[in-house]
């Protein structure tokens, strides 16, 4: 049986790009949209995974912060408890788990984590992550020796997009976190979990290069493999 996989959206039309990328990998989607939904708990009934996807900024509350400036986009206070509901059960299940860009966020919020609200104004010196969709190749991202995402990628170091005005905060990813990818400004762009069999973040979108060579199709395979039940597919050398 295919791997039912959890993909919850706020907006429909940004759903596609992620639902093909595991469909491609073997996977079963169920949709969970936010917007009509009153909780996440049914969704994950019988769920073998959870993929939480893009979209706006997390409501700084919830990571002990204000926004007297507004740097703050797009907060959906509704969004924010489902998928934190979502994640904490998924946690407590210790079903395989993905997030990309927001939902990286959001798993760095939810074990404690705070948010960099705005790149440009917080951090000094920092590269232009807010890169048009067409920019595949933005910046690197050095991956950490023997991280989970550096044995799936076969490499030590990435070329990845960046379409993201916030991240986490280096010095606070939250609690079992482990920060697995950087850009060379240091801004954190991945993240696993030190206690769970397959908790695993990114802060770029790897869902937009299915047309262009697809470089990570890997990330997408081991999540799927796991959910599915087996076995990881080996890592790869580092090159």
């Amino acid at each position: 049986m295919k791997p039912r996989i959890v993909v919850p959206f706020w907006e429909e039309q940004y759903l596609q790009a992620y639902a093909d990328a595991i469909r491609r990998e073997g996977a079963e989607v169920v949709p969970a949209p936010m917007q009509e939904a009153t909780a996440a708990a049914p969704f994950l009934d019988g769920a073998a995974g959870l993929m939480l996807i893009g979209g706006g900024d997390v409501e700084p509350a919830r990571y002990g912060a204000g926004d007297p400036a507004g740097l703050c986009r797009h907060v959906e206070p509704r969004r924010d408890a489902f998928e934190l509901e979502a994640l904490a059960r998924a946690l407590a299940r210790d079903l395989p788990t993905f997030g990309i860009c927001r939902g990286h966020q959001v798993l760095a919020v939810a074990c404690g984590g705070a948010l960099v609200r705005d790149i440009p104004t917080e951090v000094p010196g920092s590269l232009r992550h807010s890169r048009p969709k067409e920019d595949l190749d933005a910046h690197q991202a050095a991956l950490a020796p023997g991280s989970r995402l550096a044995g799936i990628m076969g490499a030590a170091d990435l070329l990845v997009n960046s379409r993201h005005h916030q991240a986490v905060r280096a010095d606070r990813p939250g609690a079992g976190l482990r920060v697995t990818a950087r850009a060379p400004d240091g801004v954190v762009e991945a993240l696993e979990s030190e206690r769970h069999g397959f908790v695993v973040s990114v802060q770029w979108h790897p869902e937009n290069f299915a047309l262009q060579g697809d470089r990570f199709a890997p990330l997408f395979r081991a999540f799927v493999a796991r959910a599915a039940g087996g076995r990881l597919p080996p890592t790869r050398e580092c090159k």
